[in-house]
């Protein structure tokens, strides 16, 4: 009987906080949890209501990321303890069109196969205009 053990690294944490727009997203520098806030921003933003299932006007920040076709990513948006935040996630390639997205409540979360090789943009959003706050970005891409 063989066994095998898979060990699973813990994710590195960045306090790097999302652009305004998607012409100062800020890039992801590898795959992690990354700390950052709505609070302070507008919305630029707003997906049409198909893309997460509401409207999303609230303020919002950009992450951007390079896939390779073949690229998996895995995203998760969590409010941090104590944030009055209603947050939601969804990704584009143009920032203008939602290629994924999710506003289901609690942690919103997406994977996405990129079908071409390009840069992304990874939106940490809000439903609404009167909340904004702190979460939890966290981003893994699995290469093919």
């Amino acid at each position: 009987t063989t066994t095998t053990t898979t060990t699973t690294l813990p994710l590195p944490t960045y306090s790097l906080n999302g652009g305004e727009t998607c012409a100062s997203a800020t890039a992801l520098v590898g795959n992690g949890h990354y700390l950052g806030t709505t609070t302070g921003f507008v919305n630029d933003y707003s997906p049409s209501s198909s893309c997460t299932g509401f409207s999303e006007i609230g303020a919002e920040v950009v992450y951007s990321v390079v896939l390779n076709m073949g690229d998996s990513l895995f995203a998760a948006l969590e409010k941090r303890s104590g944030s009055v935040a209603d947050i939601s996630i969804w990704l584009s390639s143009d920032c203008m069109d939602c290629l994924i997205g999710d506003d289901s409540g609690g942690t919103e979360s997406f994977t996405y196969i990129a079908p071409q090789t390009g840069t992304y943009f990874i939106m940490a959003d809000n439903f609404s205009i009167s909340t904004t706050g702190d979460f939890t970005l966290t981003a893994i891409v699995t290469s093919v």
